[in-house]
C-alpha cells in the first residue's frame, strides 16, 4: 500500500538508522520495506532540509504536499 508518510520515514523516527524497539518496521522489516531502501535516504534528507527552511517538520511538508494534489481527496492516516 502507499503511504504518506512513507511507512514512518517522514514522521522521524527512523531517522539516522535508528530502528524503535515497537516500531512497525522494526517488528516486521518486510512490511512496506521499500520505504527502506538505501536509494531514499538522499531524498528523504532533502525532504529534511526543506522542512527545516520552512519551518515545519517532515510529517507536516509531506501532509501539506498532499492536501496541495487534487487528485489526493484525502489522506489517511495510522500510528504505531
Amino acid at each position: 500500500p502507499w503511504s504518506v508518510l512513507a511507512g514512518g520515514r517522514l514522521t522521524g523516527k527512523y531517522e539516522g538508522g535508528a530502528k524503535p524497539k515497537d516500531a512497525r518496521h522494526t517488528l516486521f522489516p518486510k512490511f512496506q520495506s521499500r520505504y527502506f531502501e538505501d536509494r531514499l535516504c538522499a531524498p528523504i534528507s532533502e525532504y529534511s532540509k526543506i522542512a527545516k527552511e520552512a519551518d515545519m517538520s517532515v510529517t507536516t511538508l509531506a501532509l501539506a504536499f498532499c492536501k496541495s494534489q487534487v487528485f489526493i481527496p484525502s489522506t489517511i492516516i495510522g500510528a504505531t
